[in-house]
């Protein structure tokens, strides 16, 4: 009876330490997506500095140059845009 005890204690330790290794592993591949999460956080940033810093400026030269906003195209719908220009 003693030695199947003893056999037991080991498989329970060889079984601990498979548990370990994948814990170990899973630990690894954790730590390599955060790492990609957070480049791909910086990444969001500057993609969201830049469109804060284009669009209000494209709107404010879209609006300027078209004539959507001006009132002799919107009477005369005949004429081109190249018209109103």
């Amino acid at each position: 009876m003693l030695q199947l005890l003893g056999f037991t204690n080991v498989r329970m330790i060889e079984e601990m330490k498979n548990v370990a290794e994948e814990s170990a592993k899973q630990t690894e591949a954790t730590i390599v997506l955060s790492m990609e999460a957070r480049r791909d956080s910086e990444i969001m940033k500057t993609i969201t500095v830049a469109t804060m810093v284009y669009l209000p400026a494209t709107f404010v030269c879209v609006s300027r140059t078209s004539c959507l906003f001006s009132s002799p195209c919107m009477l005369n719908v005949t004429h081109h845009i190249v018209d109103c220009i």
